[in-house]
């Protein structure tokens, strides 16, 4: 029997990264809002905002909210942390409609 050697290889677990490719101009604006919101202690970014200078700030990435969403591109979580920032995501649960969804940002380093 003829051994057949293959030219591709599974993608090892390491190599994956389950992280959005989430563009320069949204890490950015994460930024800017956490410069302006910091209180000395933590910064509290709503969601909202983050949108708003989206759409705003960069109109030709040609986004809609809905593609915002789409493309997770508000899943900054974990890249905030790898540089030193505690991040936690609030949202509203069913039925808590007074509530605004929010990240906040504590300096962890």
């Amino acid at each position: 029997m003829k051994r057949i050697i293959n030219k591709v290889k599974p993608i090892n677990p390491k190599e994956l990264d389950s992280s959005p490719a989430i563009p320069d101009e949204i890490i950015s604006i994460f930024n800017k809002l956490i410069i302006e919101k910091w209180n000395g202690k933590e910064a509290v970014v709503f969601q909202d905002n983050v949108i708003d200078r989206i759409l705003e700030e960069a109109p030709h990435l040609n986004l809609t909210k809905k593609e915002i969403f789409e493309r997770n591109y508000l899943d900054i979580e974990k890249m905030f942390r790898k540089e030193g920032w505690f991040v936690q995501y609030e949202s509203p649960s069913i039925g808590d409609n007074d509530f605004a969804p929010h990240w906040t940002f504590i300096n962890i380093i």
